[in-house]
């Protein structure tokens, strides 16, 4: 399933009417976005010399993609956005499903599901909806002014230097370092009555830094060559992304098995020679630190990738012989890793870090100097972006626990360091990555026997409309695909029709329509790539991607994706109508003055009056007959009357 970026006006129609109706933006209600407090806990941190409203942030993965991703990360607290990475190779085909959370985490995605200059108009869009949020103060009323709300994007690419110099991949970069003319053009999108948007002075550069995602394989001189080049001619500050084998087989392996007990897990062996090792790291970061700051940039590293392992379970398809894993596990032997890297490589070297953070590690993190910490695995779960904004929560506490009142000040006093470092931070944090290290191996939480639970799941199956309204699939998708719509409390019995060259007569067969629930769940097609996570935590069974109906932003979408069902609504000029397929066959419904015309692709029927009888045929058959389904005509009329209820604001009626 192809993503397909929203219309931006119809982002900004959604930010403004969503926050005014229900408090809420891409349903996360106000009560789990990050508003922080006139306090004196500083939670700012610097990153490549720039000043950001905390360490958090989420990593390059899906929750960075698309423009409600970023504004929805945002809104949780995430001031360091990763963006997902780019590359040259933008017609990838990823297999469904690509994500498994059912516990500690594996994926077998690895790059961005956009054409480039789709990504590149994300990210620009990202940041201005971002920026209005910030300061339009209609919306937090200044709480996200100064140095809390201050936001960085560090781009991410790869994954080799013949696709990075590729004139698709640099006319990105130069995209990203002057997105004048990007800004210009969805300026003008920005509908008249928003003034304060339209006239905001939006940042020329999103982005002088990188993240360097050279994957699994890539050679130590072909890393150094791509670092290079982006430091001396791209003039960037560059992260170079650590590989988790870097540890060793037989120190990872003991950790894997010997300390958390996964004996299901069989590393990918060829993991261990094919990419950059150990010893070549520490050569090559030293020499690139010396290369960037002749250059007057900065150099820094990153742990961790994910961990290639060998496809043992039957949620992906057989032919994905490897899964990358991510999670608990993934914590525990990348805090080792850089703990011991950090040893042979010494203090000053600038770390940010990336695996299985949660809110219970997350303060560790901080404490152990590392910026960015950022999170993807953890926002995949029930609660989803949600569960960002109590990591800072729990930073502040911490820091209130020992009396600091910035995160310097954290990282020298949460262990007692200040005397052991003398008082050098970046000492203390050395230090304390020693000790958080050593609690990750010790805490059994991340263990296998902790980690092997699944979701559980009920003896019911997913229609289109009712389910148990959980809303568990509403915030693990991370592109807010997954939304809620109202319905009316109905229960009727209705019969069909049938049609043939004599008239029009009712079904000798009386059914019965009923909806139980004021609350419905819908998907919104355009933004789901069937990644499979809302069915991981759904309690039951059919997969709310799969049995809930599917909205497209456009008819071509729609059409683009037939055979799978779904629906496209549309209005104009007083009349409502909507489109669809349900199980393959075609179906329209069009509204107009309490009119309706219902057309299942064989034959049309006018329909009128609250009891909704069938008054005229069109396209009567001359021979045979042909029944009219008035299930799906009822079916038709409440998604169409549910879906443009304003009440719930949402994708498809955001540009009503």
């Amino acid at each position: 399933m192809d993503l397909v970026p929203a219309r931006f006006p119809d982002l900004v129609r959604r930010l403004y009417a969503e926050v005014r109706g229900q408090d809420a933006l891409f349903e996360l209600p106000r009560k789990k976005w990050w508003i922080p407090e006139n306090g004196e806990i500083d939670l700012s941190v610097t990153f490549h010399g720039t000043k950001a409203g905390n360490a958090c942030g989420p990593a390059a993965g899906p929750q960075t993609q698309m423009a409600q991703n970023l504004v929805l990360s945002y809104l949780a607290g995430g001031r360091i956005m990763e963006l997902k990475t780019v590359q040259v190779n933008d017609r990838l085909k990823i297999p469904r499903p690509c994500i498994d959370m059912t516990n500690v985490g594996y994926n077998v995605e690895w790059s961005q599901e956009l054409l480039v200059e789709e990504s590149l108009r994300e990210y620009v869009a990202g940041m201005m909806l971002i920026e209005i949020l910030r300061r339009d103060a209609s919306f937090v009323a200044g709480a996200w002014q100064g140095p809390p709300g201050e936001v960085i994007f560090d781009l991410s690419v790869g994954y080799d230097l013949a696709g990075i110099k590729s004139d698709k991949v640099q006319g990105f970069l130069d995209g990203m370092r002057d997105a004048s003319a990007a800004i210009e053009k969805l300026r003008a999108e920005i509908p008249d009555q928003f003034e304060v948007a339209r006239g905001l002075d939006f940042q020329k550069q999103i982005s002088n830094t990188l993240t360097l995602s050279t994957f699994h394989g890539c050679p130590a001189d072909e890393i150094e060559k791509i670092c290079e080049f982006l430091i001396a001619e791209r003039d960037l500050d560059v992260i170079v992304k650590m590989n988790p084998p870097m540890l060793g087989k037989d120190r990872l392996e003991h950790l894997l098995y010997d300390v958390m007990g996964y004996m299901e897990l069989k590393v990918n062996p060829s993991a261990y020679t094919s990419g950059l090792l150990f010893d070549e790291s520490l050569g090559l970061m030293s020499r690139l630190e010396t290369f960037a700051k002749q250059r007057g940039r900065r150099v820094g590293a990153k742990f961790s990738n994910t961990l290639e392992v060998l496809n043992h379970k039957e949620f992906f398809t057989p032919d994905n012989q490897v899964q990358y894993l991510s999670g608990g596990p993934l914590h525990v032997i990348t805090m080792t890793l850089t703990d011991i890297w950090r040893q042979a490589m010494g203090p000053d070297m600038p770390i940010s870090f990336s695996a299985g953070i949660d809110n219970k590690n997350f303060p560790l993190a901080v404490a152990c100097g590392m910026v960015p910490v950022t999170v993807c695995s953890d926002l995949l779960k029930p609660g989803g972006y949600g569960r960002m904004a109590p990591y800072l929560k729990s930073l502040s506490d911490a820091m209130t626990k020992v009396g600091a009142t910035n995160v310097d000040e954290y990282v020298l006093d949460v262990f007692n360091q200040r005397e052991p470092a003398k008082g050098n931070v970046r000492a203390a944090a050395l230090l304390n990555t020693t000790i958080a290290a050593q609690m990750a191996r010790e805490d059994a939480r991340y263990r296998a026997p902790v980690n092997r639970k699944i979701p559980n799941r009920i003896d019911s199956h997913l229609y289109v409309f009712d389910c148990i309204t959980c809303d568990k699939c509403i915030p693990v998708c991370p592109n807010a695909a997954n939304f809620t719509y109202p319905t009316p409390l109905v229960n009727f019995t209705y019969r069909d029709v049938v049609v043939d060259s004599s008239g029009i007569r009712p079904n000798d067969q009386t059914k019965t329509f009923e909806i139980k629930k004021e609350r419905q769940i819908a998907n919104y097609a355009d933004f789901c790539n069937e990644c499979g996570n809302c069915d991981t935590f759904c309690p039951e069974y059919g997969g709310p991607f799969i049995e809930k109906p599917g909205f497209y932003g456009s008819i071509a979408s729609w059409k683009k994706a037939a055979p799978r069902d779904g629906f496209f609504v549309s209005t104009a000029d007083g009349q409502r109508q909507i489109v669809g397929r349900i199980k393959g066959a075609e179906y329209r419904l069009t509204q107009r003055n309490g009119t309706s015309l219902f057309d299942d692709g064989v034959v049309a029927v006018t329909i009128m009056g609250e009891d909704h009888a069938v008054v005229k045929a069109h396209g009567i058959r001359r021979n045979g007959e042909h029944r009219v389904d008035l299930g799906i005509y009822h079916t038709l009329r409440f998604l169409l009357t549910g879906i443009l209820d304003r009440r719930y604001v949402n994708q498809v009626n955001a540009g009503e």
